[in-house]
C-alpha cells in the first residue's frame, strides 16, 4: 500500500542519517593534520584507525616508529595504549557504535515499514518503534559528538594539537545526528496521524452499529 509522503521523507532521511553515520564510523578523519607543520608525525585519527608517519611514542621507552594507517586495536600498538584510548575517546567509540547499531536496526525497520500495510495491526507500534530508535540513535549519537568535540582537539592529547583540526568525518556524524532527529520527529508524527485516523475510524464503525441495533430494536417493536 502507498505510504504519506511524511513517511516517504522520514524512510529518506533515516536512509541517509544512517549513511552519514556509516561514513563517520569507518573513516580515519576525525581529526586531520592541518598541513601547517612540515614533517607531522601525527596525520589523521578516526574511531578504529589511526595514521602515522614516523611517530615515537612520547616518553621515549621503546625505538620503534609507527608508519601507515592502522587498526588502533593492532597488537604493535600496546606501547602506546595510554595514547589511543584516552577515557573520553573510549567514550566516543561506545556512544558512536551504539548510534551505529540503533541506526542499522532503524533501517531494517524502515524497510519492514515500506513493506507493511497499515491496516496491520502492528503498524502504529512499527512506527512508533521506529521513532524511538532513530531518537536513540540521535541521541547518543549526540553525545559522542559532545564528548569529542570538547576533548578531541585539546592540547593534551595529539602531538602538535595546534596544527591539528576536526575532521569532516566529524561534520559526517552531525549530519547524521540531526537527520535522525528530524526522522524520529516525522515517525512520531506519523504515529500519531494513524493514531488518531484509526480512532476516527473505530468510533465510527462503532456508532453504525448502535445505529443499526437501535433499528433492528425498533423494527421488532
Amino acid at each position: 500500500m502507498a505510504k504519506s509522503r511524511n513517511g516517504l521523507v522520514a524512510a529518506g532521511l533515516t536512509g541517509l542519517g544512517f549513511l552519514f553515520l556509516l561514513l563517520a564510523f569507518t573513516s580515519h578523519s576525525w581529526v586531520v593534520a592541518n598541513g601547517r607543520v612540515t614533517n607531522p608525525q601525527f596525520q589523521s585519527i578516526g574511531l578504529w584507525s589511526i595514521c602515522l608517519t614516523g611517530f615515537e611514542e612520547f616518553h621515549h621507552w621503546y625505538d620503534t616508529k609507527f608508519y601507515g594507517c592502522w587498526w588502533v586495536f593492532e597488537e604493535e600498538y600496546y606501547m602506546i595504549h595510554d595514547f589511543l584510548f584516552p577515557g573520553f575517546f573510549i567514550s566516543t567509540e561506545i556512544f558512536m557504535l551504539m548510534s551505529f547499531l540503533a541506526g542499522l536496526i532503524s533501517v531494517f525497520l524502515v524497510t519492514m515499514y515500506m513493506c507493511c500495510s497499515r491496516t496491520q495491526d502492528k503498524f502504529i507500534l512499527l512506527l512508533r518503534v521506529i521513532s524511538i530508535n532513530s531518537g536513540l540513535s540521535a541521541g547518543t549519537g549526540c553525545i559522542a559528538l559532545i564528548i569529542f568535540g570538547m576533548y578531541g582537539d585539546s592540547r593534551d592529547w595529539l602531538p602538535h594539537w595546534e596544527n591539528n583540526d576536526i575532521g569532516w568525518a566529524y561534520y559526517s556524524a552531525v549530519c547524521g545526528v540531526l537527520l535522525m532527529v528530524a526522522s524520529s520527529i516525522l515517525y512520531f508524527v506519523e504515529s500519531r496521524v494513524h493514531t488518531i485516523k484509526k480512532r476516527k475510524t473505530e468510533d465510527a464503525q462503532n456508532a453504525y452499529h448502535m445505529e443499526q441495533r437501535r433499528d433492528f430494536t425498533h423494527t421488532e417493536i
